[in-house]
């Protein structure tokens, strides 16, 4: 039975020949976490321009400018999220390979 280390991987230290841990900071976020917010944010918005359409405070004079920030809004969002699908193809390769 072969057991494994529960130590983490060591890096080399720039200015010495000893090693230390690799560590990632308990709050730092992925890429992945942040993109995920600011989609999620960008849906909310995307959702409020929406539903102002549909809502009593309706006007044909800013219905324009409405439509031009959902669309691109909604361009933004479909940008974020192929961006997001390329990572992950990304990261789904690089773990199929090892």
């Amino acid at each position: 039975m072969v057991s494994k280390s529960t130590t983490p991987p060591k890096e080399k230290d720039a200015h010495s020949n000893t090693k230390k841990p690799l560590t990632t900071p308990k709050n730092a976020a992925s890429s992945s976490d942040v993109s995920q917010t600011t989609i999620t944010s960008k849906l909310a918005d995307l959702n409020q321009q929406v539903e102002w359409f549909y809502g009593d405070d309706f006007s044909l004079d800013e219905a324009t400018d409405r439509y031009k920030t959902a669309l691109h809004l909604a361009k933004d969002i479909e940008t974020d999220l192929t961006n997001l699908k390329n990572e992950i193809t990304v990261l789904s390769k690089d773990f199929s390979q090892d």
